[in-house]
């Protein structure tokens, strides 16, 4: 390449026009066909063997020590900064003096638990008064058992009513 071109940039010019020129005329005779027709039997063998050259590499890439570390480390890198995004969020919330679902679900389970005390001692008064006063009183059930099972189920009919109305709500968002 000593044909009067001094600078690197004419010598890669001149390279790279050797080459381009060299590649068009072979692809001119391997396209000598109409694009109504098939490509010839060599062109297919040709495209199949460069398909599985190239999956034969990216799979063993996609498989190396090197890639699956630099997933890994990816997939850390973005588990980190969802919980960082979560943290700053919820700090972010909190300044501004917001509730969170963390808040309303402990506000309702002391609610719960309150409403509970409420009628355990409301049971104990009308057993009390019932010991007080026995012709007013309606009859009582049969035993403690029954009267705590019924606080029970209104507890729990509560929260099913409560979870119901918290899923509607989400849905209706």
């Amino acid at each position: 390449m000593s044909d009067g071109k001094d600078t690197p940039w004419e010598q890669a010019a001149a390279f790279q026009k050797i080459w381009s020129d060299t590649f068009s005329k072979m692809t001119q005779g391997a396209f000598q066909f109409s694009p109504d027709s098939a490509p010839p039997e060599f062109m297919r063998q040709m495209r199949s063997s460069m398909f599985q050259a190239l999956g034969k590499t990216w799979e063993e890439f996609m498989r190396s020590p090197e890639f699956l570390s630099s997933m890994k480390q990816t997939m850390d890198s973005a588990i980190a900064f969802k919980k960082m995004t979560n943290e700053f969020l919820v700090k972010a919330h909190d300044e501004m003096q917001g509730t969170s679902k963390e808040d309303l679900r402990a506000l309702m389970a002391a609610v719960g638990r309150m409403e509970a005390n409420v009628h355990a001692r409301l049971d104990r008064l009308e057993e009390r008064l019932d010991e007080l006063n026995p012709k007013t009183s309606p009859p009582k059930p049969k035993s403690a058992k029954k009267a705590a099972a019924r606080s029970a189920k209104a507890v729990a009919k509560k929260k099913v009513v409560t979870k119901k109305k918290t899923a509607s709500s989400k849905r209706s968002r």
